[in-house]
């Protein structure tokens, strides 16, 4: 009877024993999976935070505008992004431009809008290059850019 005993406390033993180490493994991989799930959504809280940040910021592009557009040379500002651009200012710099000419502004650009920016230049402009500054304010803070634009 004591040998008996003996067995069934050893498989008793061994039966705790592997339930000790299955439970230990089982808490390792849920919160492992926990982890992972916090990271999952982590990451698809950081997604929507950049995708509303993009819908507040303007993205704006500068180009020289088509010569049957306008018999002076000129520019065309686009705001591509998704936020509204406000408080424009615009500087074109470079030979054939006026030096005494004031910075254009423009109060307010939609998203998806053009600002046709007129005489720029005098004629002596066509086939050179302007150096363009712009800046602007919207909702993520403004931007500031800077570019060479060629004039056909």
């Amino acid at each position: 009877m004591d040998i008996a005993a003996f067995a069934v406390s050893v498989l008793a033993l061994l039966a705790s024993a592997y339930a000790v180490v299955y439970a230990r493994q089982s808490a390792k991989a849920d919160a492992s999976m926990a982890r992972i799930e916090g990271e999952r959504r982590a990451e698809e809280v950081a997604d929507r935070e950049r995708a509303l940040e993009a819908s507040l910021r303007a993205d704006l592009s500068v180009e020289a505008a088509a010569p049957e557009q306008n018999t002076d040379p000129s520019l065309v500002v686009t705001n591509n992004g998704g936020g509204v651009a406000t408080d424009l200012t615009l500087r074109a710099e470079g030979p054939g431009t006026d030096p005494r000419e004031p910075a254009r502004t423009r109060g307010r650009l939609d998203p998806g809008d053009r600002w046709h920016v007129q005489s720029v230049g005098n004629l002596n402009l066509r086939g050179r290059v302007a150096e363009v500054e712009l800046t602007w304010m919207d909702q993520s803070g403004g931007g500031r850019l800077q570019m060479q634009v060629p004039f056909g």
